[in-house]
């Protein structure tokens, strides 16, 4: 459960407040606060976790939410959206694998807006927020475990699917290009059998 915080211009790495459980696959995001919100993962006892705390960079300290994920999970993403809110989409729950849901969580209002489906269950994907306000979702593995090469582009009101890649990827990298984003770049593959050095490119 520990916590640090790195400087990118010393080079030091500073521990901080430790959060109130231990977790891995979980996800980290920066909100317009300055706070940081962790959201589910594996506790060290293999559990996955639903529940979510945030940092406070002053106070140096750590709040856990009134509200909890629908559903415990690990290997989900969690994406800033323009409002402020996190979309919170799908991630493994340790037994059937991939999810196909996502819920948007206001960290202002303490509370989680519903559950909405997906087009396709996954975990180990990626995610963008694309100019549009909407969140890109790429990859991962499905339901049965299988690495897919499926998209689709998910809102508050919905998800619909999108072109899919041709190769089916998970643990793989995914970023914006250009400075007036017009596609995306996913890039590589988790190792082993169906590890790849490859690239490819979605236009929006």
């Amino acid at each position: 459960n520990t916590a640090e915080v790195c400087s990118p211009d010393s080079f030091v790495s500073q521990a901080v407040a430790p959060m109130s459980f231990p977790r891995s696959f979980h996800t980290g995001t920066l909100l317009p606060s300055g706070k940081v919100v962790v959201t589910g993962g594996m506790g060290d006892n293999g559990v996955m976790l639903s529940s979510i705390e945030t940092y406070d960079p002053v106070a140096d300290s750590w709040t856990t939410s009134g509200v909890s994920l629908a559903t415990a999970v690990r290997a989900h993403t969690a994406t800033l959206l323009g409002t402020g809110k996190v979309l919170i989409a799908g991630g493994d729950n340790g037994s059937s694998g991939g999810i196909a849901t996502f819920q948007v969580f206001d960290p202002v209002a303490d509370t989680i807006t519903g559950t909405s489906a997906l087009v396709t269950a996954r975990a180990q994907h990626q995610a963008v927020l694309l100019p549009s306000g909407s969140v890109l979702l790429v990859g991962g593995f499905d339901g049965t475990r299988t690495d897919t090469t499926t998209a689709e582009i998910a809102s508050p009101g919905g998800s619909v699917a999108t072109g899919s890649m041709t190769r089916a990827r998970s643990g793989f990298g995914l970023s914006l290009v250009g400075v007036t984003p017009t596609k995306v770049i996913a890039a590589g593959n988790r190792f082993g059998a169906t590890g790849n050095a490859t690239y490819e490119i979605y236009t929006i």
